[in-house]
């Protein structure tokens, strides 16, 4: 029962994950959580790509609640999990096609949520063909934040 309230405290700890225009890594932490563990692990597929000790990044860095990981495009799949004295829990894992998928999303709009001036119904059918033949799953996740 306790490792379960832990695992729904630390479902919270990440609001989202998404690659930038520079293929960085940016994964955004509730309330700067982030300094509030000591062993925090994010990995590309199966290697630990950065740990994060105090809010202290071994690779990459970090701005604001932010943790901002370089040369990210070609993982397969990214987790993060949280190590504490009673256990490892895997906090998220998010699939390199919803990242692709929701950065193809996010580029077409500006900061303040509309469009960008560029954007055609070719360029919305063509991201709406991308994003459909995605798996049903991948879908899902992409429409959560």
């Amino acid at each position: 029962m306790v490792k379960k309230l832990q695992q729904r405290y630390l479902d919270v700890l990440v609001g989202k994950i998404e690659l930038n225009s520079e293929s960085e890594l940016v994964v955004t932490f509730a309330d700067g959580k982030l300094k509030e563990y000591d062993d925090l692990k994010v990995q590309a597929d199966t290697h630990t790509i950065a740990q994060v000790t105090n809010g202290k990044p071994n690779v990459g860095r970090v701005e604001g609640n932010q943790l901002i990981i370089p040369n990210q495009k070609d993982a397969t799949a990214i987790s993060i999990a949280v190590t504490l004295p009673h256990g490892t829990y895997l906090v998220k894992v998010i699939s390199q096609e919803v990242l692709v998928a929701r950065k193809l999303v996010s580029d077409l709009f500006e900061q303040d949520g509309k469009l960008k001036p560029n954007v055609t119904q070719e360029v919305l059918d063509q991201a709406w063909q991308q994003v459909n033949q995605l798996p049903q799953d991948s879908k899902e996740a992409l429409a959560k934040k």
